[in-house]
């Protein structure tokens, strides 16, 4: 007999070990397979914390219900068992004691909330320093139905360890009346939704007056970067902002607007705002690509600039490869306004997109593609993922 309490007990704990096993597994294959619906929740209005607890909730809840009904199901289970395993030399006990019942729920909810106790590691709260991601976006303007992509994406990438920002090369607040009827403020309440970590201006940024732009910008929950504009002869936002990775390393961001913009936005509505080209400019992002490494300390420094590649550009020497022919020290300068492509930048520069040291990198236009910067064991990669893939893929 105690021989076989023994066999009993170490079979009562094996099966207590595999249902442990068996739920973590299930909530983490539930959480991966959910990847794009947690980032749409994101999108309506949820913060990191609170799409975890909706989803553990919801875990709790079926876990709940599946004792209540395996209690149901499992009593002529049992029933059955016992009789088509007795023997007529060994018979088992057929009742099963009340508290039995209470225990094995409570192992099943201890199970099921020690599993949701991991919650997986997401956004601004990974612990990685290593690979630091940046997702990029440029003149989206108003192309609002792929903003849930990049949230989606930023989360895949965290979820597997990475440190991610986002960020935002100009011309997110016009050209669809989604946008363009709130005079940008829907879009800047899309990028807080998204979860944005700064952003740079475009042009079209001005286009409904600088007043309207600034009361706009009060809104966002991210710097907004312009190292080249002022008003009245003081920045008019801010130049740069560090992002440091948890393990310490140090991102440092500053943003460029084009010059264009004086002549391309109603002189009206830009009293008081200058935007400095040329040498200047240069100047101006040799200063911040200085001040980043030297004050700051940052590992990598990033430019956010409004500039583009067009040819008709060229004679004013406003565009990024003119820039990027003056200016040392920047890592990756992620590149807006001409709507370029990778493809077309490897025109314009060489197969490897640099110009000196520097990588020249672009999305194109209207989220047909995402920007995915990678920096792992020092190394920097980029590349572009095509929006209308990834809806393909995700419908599969």
């Amino acid at each position: 007999i105690v021989s076989l309490n023994s066999v009993v007990v170490l079979i009562i704990v094996c099966a207590a070990a595999l249902a442990a096993v068996v739920l973590y597994n299930l909530i983490s294959v539930n959480l991966a397979e959910r990847k794009k619906e947690l980032a749409t929740i994101k999108v309506l209005g949820f913060y990191d914390k609170e799409v975890y607890r909706y989803i553990f909730r919801e875990i709790d809840l079926l876990a709940l219900m599946g004792s209540c009904v395996g209690l149901l199901l499992g009593i002529p289970l049992h029933q059955f068992i016992i009789r088509t395993v007795e023997m007529d030399q060994l018979m088992f006990i057929r009742t099963i004691a009340p508290h039995s019942y209470l225990l094995s729920v409570a192992l099943t909810m201890l199970f099921t909330l020690a599993a949701c106790g991991e919650k997986p590691v997401m956004g601004k709260d990974a612990t990685a320093t290593e690979p630091v991601v940046i997702l990029h976006t440029n003149d989206v303007h108003g192309a609002i139905e792929n903003y849930a992509k990049v949230a989606v994406l930023a989360d895949q990438y965290a979820a597997e360890g990475a440190y991610v920002l986002v960020l935002d090369a100009g011309d997110f607040s016009q050209g669809d009346s989604t946008v363009s009827l709130s005079e940008g403020a829907t879009a800047i309440e899309l990028m807080n939704m998204v979860g944005y970590d700064a952003v740079a201006l475009g042009n079209h940024e001005f286009d409904y007056g600088f007043e309207a732009l600034k009361k706009n910008m009060e809104n966002a929950q991210f710097p907004v970067l312009a190292a080249n504009v002022k008003y009245n002869g003081e920045l008019a936002f801010d130049d740069a902002a560090v992002f440091t990775t948890p393990g310490g390393t140090k991102i440092g961001v500053f943003g460029l607007d084009t010059p264009e913009t004086a002549t391309k936005a109603h002189p009206a509505k830009i009293q008081g705002v200058t935007f400095a080209g040329g040498e200047e400019m240069y100047q101006i992002a040799q200063d911040m690509a200085n001040m980043l490494r030297e004050d700051e300390g940052c590992n990598y420094v990033i430019c956010l600039g409004h500039l583009g590649i067009d040819d008709e550009t060229a004679a004013t020497g406003n565009r990024s490869i003119d820039l990027l022919n003056k200016v040392t020290g920047i890592d990756v300068f992620i590149d807006g306004h001409s709507h370029s492509t990778e493809e077309e930048i490897v025109e314009k520069t060489n197969t490897d997109r640099k110009v000196g040291d520097t990588i020249l990198t672009s999305t194109g236009t209207k989220l047909e593609n995402i920007g995915v910067v990678t920096i792992k064991d020092s190394t920097i990669t980029t590349t572009c993922l095509s929006t209308e893939d990834m809806g393909a893929a995700d419908d599969a």
